[in-house]
């Protein structure tokens, strides 16, 4: 039996596998307190300036949870459409492309 504690959990990033991008970093955990069993992690996206935006939390069932690795989360989700725009948004930004 494999065992982790939350802080290790906390620094790790989750990614989506089936489009390789980025979801967040772990920040909270929703757990069944009558059986002791993780339901799902809360994912906090951040914006660019960590203190002053607004972040959105988002919801990953446990059982959508592929792979704990050492330094990531593989997760199998669907389209996530806020998560996509928002990145499709920082990219263009970075490379000087506006709409």
């Amino acid at each position: 039996m494999k065992t982790t504690t939350f802080s290790n959990l906390s620094c790790k990033e989750v990614v989506n596998c089936r489009d390789g991008r980025s979801i967040g970093f772990v920040d909270d955990l929703t757990i069944d307190t009558e059986n002791g069993t993780i339901l799902s992690l809360l994912i906090k996206e951040q914006g660019k300036f960590f203190c002053f935006s607004k972040s959105k939390t988002i919801e990953i069932a446990y059982e959508n949870i592929q792979k704990i690795g050492k330094d990531i989360i593989l997760v199998d989700m669907q389209y996530f459409p806020e998560i996509s725009e928002n990145h499709e948004k920082k990219e263009k930004k970075k490379f000087g492309f506006f709409h």
